[in-house]
């Protein structure tokens, strides 16, 4: 059943797209190409074995308080509604562990996707998981914490009122996914600019708590990933920081846009659903329709890589700080972060 859209944003930017005339599923690649890597690579699946399952994706119905945000943390508007040819969506990834299902956890991977059907471009910003920010109805913490606190619609509002970027969409999904459908794709190629050497990487465990080290080594140059690997690889952080992590992501995610794109694996992919759909269903949180979600990988299919930007807001764009409890945050730059949002978005014209 078609649902109905509260965000006329969605609506209008869905109304100026083109009606596909090839199959029905296949626009889903492009989308999961172009925004796949540790977060959509578990949407792909999602979406493909719901579609075969003539399913629909579980939303979340959590809903953020209304209360006034903090002032001091207001960003200026800098991506509304006004512009009725784009769409944002939020993606997001929790690194949860079987022990802690049933409730939510930190979003340590945030990024930002914006797509322009007009002008046929889009762009990716990722978000550091320790920016300080004012969590409406919440209060100030960690921007990580505010799906924990209202799950996807105070997620949207906090990016809204700290970023200035009006988000449409929210995606979830859970971080264990990701090997699965690499290793469906066949892996990934990715060059591995600096040697990595992660001693201190987490053990697989069913919960934090009996967690050791698996040491994690990755010799700088060309690589052929499993999905093990790669999701190793999307998540070490010990021997860098957040922001080489969240490049590495988005080097993720062109990699896996570059093998999606590159190869005809739909048919194969659908064959495989059952078994797909057992392992998968439960990884995916979001407030978009299955009809949306094709809609928009059909507006994201035909982008060339030079229509793509990326990049990471980091050190240059915010202070550390300790804040009143003791925890090392990010202050965020304001004016910095606006220049990064108009360029990454292609605003700046």
């Amino acid at each position: 059943m078609q649902q109905t859209n509260p965000f006329t944003s969605v609506q209008r930017f869905i109304d100026r797209l083109p009606i596909p005339t090839f199959g029905r599923y296949t626009p889903i690649i492009g989308l999961v190409g172009l925004i796949g890597a540790t977060l959509m690579g578990s949407l792909l699946a999602s979406v493909l074995l719901r579609a075969a399952l003539q399913t629909s994706l579980t939303q979340d119905t959590a809903s953020a308080s209304m209360t006034t945000p903090h002032p001091d943390f207001a960003a200026p508007m800098i991506l509304s509604d006004a512009e009725d040819a784009q769409v944002t969506i939020l993606l997001l990834g929790a690194d949860t562990r079987p022990a802690e299902t049933g409730y939510r956890m930190p979003t340590d991977t945030i990024m930002l996707l914006n797509i322009d059907t007009e002008k046929q471009r889009a762009g990716i910003l990722s978000i550091p998981r320790d920016l300080y920010v004012d969590i409406p109805g919440h209060g100030l913490d960690r921007i990580n914490t505010a799906y924990v606190k209202g799950g996807g619609p105070a997620m949207m509002e906090t990016i809204e009122h700290n970023i200035g970027v009006q988000v449409d969409r929210y995606v979830l999904a859970q971080f264990e996914a990701f090997t699965t459908i690499v290793d469906e794709v066949g892996g990934i190629d990715i060059y591995v600019p600096h040697t990595i050497d992660d001693p201190t990487f987490p053990a697989e465990c069913y919960s934090r708590d009996d967690c050791g080290f698996d040491p994690l080594y990755l010799e700088a140059g060309q690589h052929h990933f499993d999905g093990q690997t790669a999701l190793c690889y999307a998540r070490t952080r010990h021997g860098d920081n957040d922001y080489e992590r969240a490049r590495r992501q988005q080097a993720v995610i062109m990699a896996v846009r570059q093998r999606v794109l590159s190869f005809d694996m739909l048919p194969r992919l659908v064959a495989k659903a059952p078994t797909l759909y057992n392992t998968l269903s439960q990884s995916i949180s979001t407030d978009m329709s299955l009809e949306e979600i094709i809609e928009l990988a059909q507006a994201a299919s035909n982008l060339p890589d030079d229509s793509i930007r990326s990049d990471v807001i980091d050190a240059d764009a915010v202070s550390p700080y300790v804040a009143p409890s003791g925890a090392s945050v990010l202050m965020p730059n304001h004016d910095r972060i606006k220049e990064l949002v108009e360029t990454v978005f292609w605003l700046e014209e």
